[in-house]
């Protein structure tokens, strides 16, 4: 049995400002306060290593919950945001105003959606899925912890249910949220879901 623990990287001032994130966007205050709570959350589940994306606001999640286990994160390139291309770093008004049809197209429809300079949602697909069976073939009968972003998670995890794309906007995961999911032979059970209890004491 291989268990993953899947968390979303803590708040940034992108987040806050409803903006795009860039990969350069480091945690805030309240980021490394949620960062520490997820490394006390997985402090008892026998994790045996952690994989991250490369970019700054998920590089730094891991490595606080990674000093806390005794570990040092393994960053995989495939694990970065979806690439939103010319909007990246741009505010959800901007976005509208300048593309009103795309902007409306990326919430209706995301699996329909390409960006100028970026990628679409079927290439954050491909990647995410391929740096994920790779994590699992490496640590058979392990638990490893993942720290990725709102995209991959959601893909990740669609995946796990049998959905396609169009349904990306179906699930919710929360900012510095864990999902569980085991996988036993060919097949994977979802253990938890965008829980964010450990987050009680650290969102004031």
């Amino acid at each position: 049995m291989t268990r993953v623990i899947l968390c979303r990287h803590g708040e940034t001032d992108w987040h806050v400002a409803r903006r795009l994130s860039i990969p350069e966007a480091a945690l805030n205050e309240r980021g490394r306060v949620q960062a520490h709570a997820l490394a006390e959350r997985l402090r008892e589940e026998g994790v045996s290593a952690i994989y991250s994306s490369p970019l700054k606001r998920a590089h730094e999640t891991a490595e606080i919950m990674a000093k806390n286990m005794g570990l040092m994160p393994q960053v995989i390139e495939a694990l970065k945001d979806w690439d939103y291309g010319v909007w990246k770093g741009l505010p959800d008004q901007e976005m509208k105003e300048k593309e009103p049809e795309l902007f409306r197209l990326w919430h209706e429809s995301p699996n329909l959606v390409s960006f100028s300079k970026g990628e679409g949602l079927a290439d954050v697909r491909r990647r995410s899925l391929a740096a994920m069976e790779k994590i699992l073939n490496l640590n058979q009968g392990n638990t490893v912890a993942i720290v990725a972003h709102d995209s991959i998670c959601r893909v990740i995890i669609c995946s796990i249910l049998g959905l396609d794309d169009s349904h990306h906007w179906l699930l919710s995961q929360d900012i510095a949220s864990v999902s569980i999911f085991v996988r036993e032979g060919s097949r994977v059970f979802v253990e938890v879901l965008n829980d964010t209890c450990h987050l009680r004491n650290s969102n004031d």
